[in-house]
């Protein structure tokens, strides 16, 4: 990465250059919140939880999707955040994987993992509408709101 691009991502992290209103919220205030959320206590140091939870409390999804080898590491932490969420197999309003995983329609997602650049820019090319935030490493979020014109973000988060 060069350093034009370096320095372009750590301002976007920081809300600088954004125009969209729902974008610079979702980055200062979602993505990149520097204050602990409530639950941050029981989670430890982990960052994919830490961005699970200011994500759940963000969306407030009703129905959860987790697609991993391990469901078990985020069931916990959905159960705590989201009591009001059920956790599901299909037609969910919020996913998680941390695995390969084939998401048919646009939906709110959190993925993590090595293999999350293939897998951001395979969703990228099937959404139509929405934002899509990634950290060109191992996570990537979509934000698959209809009323959102369809942008990419690099940032660091």
């Amino acid at each position: 990465m060069g350093v034009l691009a370096y320095y372009k991502r750590w301002r976007h992290s920081k809300g600088f250059g954004i125009h969209s209103p729902f974008a610079y919220r979702f980055i200062t205030e979602v993505l990149c919140q520097p204050l602990p959320y409530y639950s941050y206590s029981r989670i430890g140091s982990d960052k994919d939880l830490r961005l699970l939870v200011r994500l759940l409390a963000f969306f407030r999804p009703e129905r959860i999707m987790i697609m991993s080898h391990n469901p078990g590491r985020y069931t916990a932490i959905i159960k705590t955040v989201a009591p009001q969420s059920e956790i599901v197999n299909c037609d969910a309003d919020f996913i998680v994987a941390d695995i390969a995983a084939d998401i048919e329609k646009p939906v709110n997602a959190l993925l993590i993992g090595r293999d999350t650049i293939e897998r951001a820019a395979e969703l990228r090319c099937r959404y139509s509408y929405g934002m899509a935030f990634s950290n060109d490493s191992s996570r990537a979020v979509f934000a698959a709101l209809p009323h959102l014109p369809r942008q990419d973000f690099s940032l660091r988060f």
